[in-house]
């Protein structure tokens, strides 16, 4: 509300001084004739100064707006990966029968372009993942998703993941397997399907 009255008050001050700086005009040069000219050649002209002013600062001030998101979330991602991600990946990892295949295709190197990491990600995304969930620990998963529940729950407070669907998507699958692994007191005897579902999670 007090943004609103500001803007109208700022709004008055500018059109009266225009009307001042006219009328002082006028008084100083007695030339209506020229300020009717001047008047129509500046409102001929607004519409090229609002393309210029809304159009194309406005485009340059999203691309800022958007560049400051796009910063911001990739320190909630670097935050993610650093305190759960990590982690996480060392325990799926160590069920995952296709790790070394996966190991091979990402063994960086200081000469890689743009293009080698490209390459990379669809040979990744090629090999598919199969998980063994009989050799993940599944007591010490959910020991470590528990205690980063206040976290991930921070973290999806935050604004900045509406910009980016991959990360809301991985959040919330953490989610779900942290609740799915919840709901089983034991991993002890489990029944087929829910080795099959958790190994799917």
């Amino acid at each position: 509300m007090k943004i609103k009255r500001f803007t109208l008050y700022i709004s008055i001050a500018l059109f009266l001084s225009s009307v001042i700086l006219y009328t002082i005009h006028y008084l100083i040069f007695r030339d209506i004739r020229f300020l009717d000219i001047y008047l129509l050649d500046h409102i001929a002209f607004l519409p090229i100064e609002i393309l210029v002013v809304v159009i194309a600062i406005g485009r340059l001030l999203d691309i800022r707006e958007k560049n400051i998101r796009i910063e911001k979330l990739n320190m909630v991602l670097g935050t993610f990966y650093s305190e759960i991600g990590h982690e996480l990946m060392k325990h799926i990892g160590e069920a995952d029968s296709q790790l070394e295949k996966k190991l091979e295709v990402l063994k960086v190197q200081s000469n890689w372009k743009k293009e080698d990491f490209e390459h990379a990600k669809k040979l990744i995304s090629g090999i598919d993942t199969k998980i063994d969930i009989n050799s993940m620990d599944l007591n010490c998963l959910k020991e470590f998703l528990l205690n980063k529940r206040a976290f991930l729950l921070r973290l999806m407070e935050n604004p900045n993941l509406l910009e980016h669907d991959l990360l809301t998507n991985l959040m919330q699958a953490t989610f779900h397997l942290l609740e799915e692994l919840e709901f089983r007191p034991s991993f002890e005897n489990l029944p087929k399907s829910d080795i099959d579902h958790l190994a799917l999670d």
